[in-house]
């Protein structure tokens, strides 16, 4: 009888919690419930978007990285001019669009600057001024990077004593350089280098002024050789007057 009796109360519960929750199914929500429901499908769609947003992001940047490495800087328009690429142009503020100017800044300090300086030093010149342009900007915009910042004004020291094989005061002016360098960024790679550098320098300068000095005067033979002018040939330092003279005799 007791057995039949606890039965029967366990099924009567039953029931009575079906009943319940058939009756909150045909219930209309609250506001509450639905506020919730909303926050919760906003909050989802909010980090699907942040997912794929971030996402693509990374496979853009590995894009621009690709092409960094690659070094793929510029591009060959429709009529065979070569122009800045997207990494020099809409992406330099990027962190592989400041790599690639750092790049093209030193290509043109390198390539067209200093290895030039013996043989075309009026083209060496100019690309010089081209690159402390870019340099002097890198310079600004990483002035706060513990790396870049410090690389960015070794250059500008580098390129202002290359300056040496046209005026003297040119050396004078990258030591202050090399010495700012060294001191404002003690840590650095680059702050170590330009203290390396500053003390050759000055241990040196007797040697370092005359190599600039034969620098110059090799740069001045090809100077007068761009203004169409034939250097004087070994010998015939008096010119062709002496040459005559001697020629009389």
């Amino acid at each position: 009888m007791k057995a039949e009796h606890r039965k029967e109360l366990q099924t009567n519960a039953l029931a009575d919690r079906m009943g319940r929750m058939v009756q909150r199914m045909k219930t209309p929500p609250n506001r509450r419930s639905v506020l919730w429901i909303v926050l919760g499908v906003v909050l989802l769609a909010v980090l699907g978007g942040f997912y794929l947003y971030r996402k693509s992001s990374q496979y853009a940047l590995a894009i621009l990285w690709d092409d960094m490495y690659e070094g793929r800087l510029f591009v060959v328009t429709k009529t065979q001019q070569r122009m800045e690429g997207p990494l020099l142009t809409e992406h330099r503020a990027t962190t592989p669009g400041i790599a690639a100017r750092f790049q093209y800044a030193w290509m043109i300090t390198w390539e067209g600057g200093v290895k030039f300086l013996g043989a075309n030093p009026t083209f060496a010149l100019e690309n010089l001024t081209k690159a402390e342009q870019k340099f002097a900007q890198l310079a600004q915009e990483c002035q706060d990077d513990p790396v870049l910042g410090p690389e960015a004004e070794y250059a500008l020291a580098l390129i202002e004593e290359a300056r040496t094989v046209d005026k003297r005061e040119h050396l004078d002016k990258a030591l202050a350089r090399y010495k700012t360098v060294a001191s404002r960024y003690k840590e650095s790679a680059a702050g170590k280098a330009a203290g390396e550098r500053a003390k050759y320098l000055q241990d040196n300068q007797k040697s370092v002024e005359d190599f600039y000095a034969d620098l110059n005067r090799t740069a001045s033979m090809f100077r007068g050789l761009e203004r169409g002018m034939e250097p004087p040939p070994p010998g015939a330092a008096n010119g062709p007057e002496a040459t005559e003279a001697k020629d009389k005799k």
